[in-house]
Order: C-alpha cells, then structure tokens, then sequence
C-alpha cells in the first residue's frame, strides 16, 4: 500500500509514472549528486551532510535503470549494474516467448548491488511498471 503514498493509485498511474516522469527524476538525481560536491543554495542540506559527513545516507538518491540488451541478459545487466554504480537495474528479457518490445507484455528481473535477482513472471506492462514501483518503495526509503 506505500505506493499510494507517492500517488500511485490506479494501474496507469505506474505506467505514467515509469513513462513521465522518468526524466524529471533522471535530471533531479544529477542535482542532488551534484549538490553533494558544489554548493547548490537550493540544497544546502545535501552539500553539508556531505561535506561534514553526518547522515551520509540521506545525501544517496536511488538510481535504477533499465538493460534491454539480447545477448547474455543477466551478465549485461551485472556488468551495468556495477560499472554504472546503481542501486538497482531492472532487466526486459528479450528471450522470454510474448515479452518485451512488440508485445503487451514483460519478463523482468530486477538485480541489486547486494548481488540479489528479483524474477517476475510474464505480466502487462502495467503490472510490470507496479512491480518496479513496489520493489522501490518495499526496498528503498523514500523521503
């Protein structure tokens, strides 16, 4: 239920969510991770904590990307996962019968820097875009 936190309510809200607004947040993590080094006045918070190194964790935002590649799906996505320094990386298989580009539906797995690999089944890319959301808000404090 946290995903109704973040206005989440309806099927197409995570669809519009992963589609929409993917970009604003790509642009705001680049802010903040910048913040982090150069003193930005709309982020003072986040160049201090850095600076004097006091609640570190909060100066970390959540980046996840996805992989779309078709050769050797899961090491690719490791190898993304680690040169790219990601928290997460979700991976379209492109193998799976009726998943990924060209069909109503996905096969994702979504592996983490603790080594872990999260598989879903074959699912609408609706209740694909809802499993990524949940595994963010399930996995990742938000603020």
């Amino acid at each position: 239920d946290k995903h109704k936190l973040i206005g989440l309510n309806e099927p197409d809200d995570f669809i519009s969510f992963v589609e929409d607004k993917f970009d604003f947040y790509s642009k705001l993590y680049l802010k903040i991770l910048d913040g982090r080094y150069k003193f930005n006045p709309s982020l003072p918070g986040v160049y201090f904590t850095s600076y004097y190194g006091i609640a570190t964790s909060l100066a970390y935002p959540l980046l996840l990307a996805p992989v779309k590649e078709t050769d050797n799906e899961v090491t690719f996505a490791k190898e993304k996962l680690y040169k790219k320094n990601l928290d997460a990386i979700v991976l379209n298989s492109m193998k799976d019968a009726g998943a990924g580009f060209g069909h109503s539906t996905n096969k994702i797995s979504i592996l983490n820097g603790k080594g872990q690999v999260f598989s879903f089944e074959t699912k609408t890319k609706k209740e694909v875009a809802k499993d990524i959301v949940d595994y963010v808000v399930q996995n990742y404090k938000t603020v």
